[in-house]
């Protein structure tokens, strides 16, 4: 559990404790304090929004009283004028514009416009002016409103949800209209507000993601051309629709005609297999093999970009290296899953991979559910009690799946989960690889990891899970 700006941590001896009573009252006060202390700071937070002013009698002129900082917006939005200048939108453009600025917006992205500048930036050109489109602007405020109303749905979410599916339903009759930017840009951001509220699992989400593979198909037998942007928002959310919900694959990795990727002759050394994996090369196919040789060159190569208090955002290319890499990793996955031959090790380091990657360039993907859902499967894996054995042969790659799920879950409640099995059901196997951090690191740097992404994050999870230690960060 969360304290303040520290981690409390709920001991047992056996998972099933979680459950008793006792424990589950302690997480619930705890979960009400946090509850009760993120809305004071809310209601703090609005009200640097205004300037508080009173009447001065002499001349009738409003007199600031205490002026406040105006609050740095994370988002350049458009004016009122550019959103709106003939009053054509099909909707409150005001709202939309009021939504765009707010700072939740930053985690309401969908890979229609996660750009390689920043978030929104791109918003002109891969819409080209949809948004007078129905469709499109009642897509938009929807994924909008949902960030704003912190992830969870209410009346103006619904109200814009109902409003898409209506138009949707009328365009999927007509194959002019299904190929327009306003309607493939809408059924991508309707997907990425479902997988988020209803969860990767959900049906709805399935049916979605084939009507977008179905679009696609149908503009492959016709010569309307589909803007660059769209294209590449095809192409990712046909990628994360594969991962999410076991699609299957509609576009291969050429899709992205400007994407171009080769191995660099000049850092031959960097691909290789990080030693780590060494005692388990048996049990992974030759391909995954050469995908961890790519993604130890990709850290090795931003490990060199970067300065220390530099960001990763746009240190990798997100439409080449990453492209690239996670185009064989669902590819994997999905060819291991029709096998229905069950190994724990190779599924984990699967996603375990799949999740270090998108901490490789983590500004542009904050918000994305993709992680989340990499670590939830990595905690199903390593929680299945008929492969704990399988993993006392193995420790040390047991310690990196445990510290990637952990320092990696934007999820408060699966990091403590992975702290439970790190600190009680395997605590045999991984205690003494982790009772000092420098070991830890040690350990960790083995695998797949770069200092400049991936250190502070594991480092911050250790101390959670050493509460005691006041080592100096090194």
């Amino acid at each position: 559990m969360k304290n303040g700006d520290e981690f409390q941590f709920v001991t047992i001896s056996h998972p099933r404790e979680i459950k008793e009573k006792k424990t589950q009252r302690k997480i619930r006060g705890h979960a009400i304090r946090t509850s009760v202390k993120n809305n004071r700071k809310e209601t703090i937070r609005k009200s640097e929004n205004f300037i508080v002013v009173t009447g001065a009698p002499q001349d009738r002129k409003d007199a600031p009283r205490k002026p406040r900082n105006k609050a740095q917006a994370l988002v350049k939005t458009p004016s009122r004028g550019k959103m709106d200048p003939f009053n054509c939108l099909p909707g409150n453009g005001e709202r939309l514009r009021l939504l765009m600025s707010q700072r939740t917006a930053q985690y309401a992205q969908g890979p229609a416009y996660i750009t390689d500048d920043s978030f929104f930036q791109g918003l002109e050109t891969v819409f080209q002016g949809a948004l007078a489109d129905a469709a499109l602007f009642h897509a938009l405020s929807l994924i909008l409103a949902l960030a704003t109303n912190g992830e969870k749905s209410n009346y103006e979410c619904l109200m814009h949800r109902g409003e898409v599916l209506n138009l949707l339903r009328v365009r999927m009759k007509d194959p002019d209209q299904v190929l327009r930017v306003g309607t493939l840009s809408a059924m991508l951001l309707l997907i990425g507000y479902e997988s988020r509220v209803d969860g990767a699992t959900s049906e709805s989400v399935r049916v979605h993601v084939e009507g977008v593979q179905g679009a696609i198909q149908l503009g492959a037998g016709t010569n309307i051309l589909i803007c660059p942007g769209i294209n590449r928002a095809l192409f990712w959310q046909d990628l994360l629709g594969s991962i999410l919900v076991g699609t299957a694959r509609s576009l291969s990795y050429e899709f992205l005609s400007r994407v171009e990727w080769t191995r660099d002759p000049t850092r031959a050394k960097t691909y290789e297999v990080p030693v780590g994996f060494s005692s388990v090369t048996g049990l992974l196919s030759s391909k995954f093999l050469a995908v961890l040789e790519d993604v130890n060159a990709v850290c090795t190569q931003l490990d060199a970009r970067c300065l220390p208090n530099d960001f990763p955002i746009n240190k990798i290319e997100i439409d080449s290296e990453q492209a690239w890499i996670e185009c064989r990793l669902v590819t994997l996955l999905s060819h291991w899953k029709k096998l229905r031959v069950v190994d724990p090790v190779y599924e984990a380091c699967i996603f375990a991979t799949y999740l270090c990657t998108y901490k490789l360039s983590t500004t542009i993907w904050n918000g994305s559910y993709v992680p989340a859902f990499c670590a939830a499967q990595l905690l199903r894996i390593l929680q299945r009690p008929r492969d704990f054995s399988r993993w006392e042969d193995h420790p040390e790659l047991l310690l990196w799946l445990l510290y990637v799920g952990g320092a990696f879950a934007d999820n408060w409640r699966t990091q403590l989960k992975f702290s439970t099995l790190a600190l009680n059901l395997y605590r045999d196997v991984v205690e003494d690889l982790h009772r000092d951090w420098h070991l830890t690191r040690e350990t960790m740097m083995t695998f797949v990891w770069s200092q400049h992404a991936m250190e502070r994050k594991v480092r911050e999870f250790w101390d959670e899970l050493h509460p005691n230690e006041n080592l100096v960060f090194s």
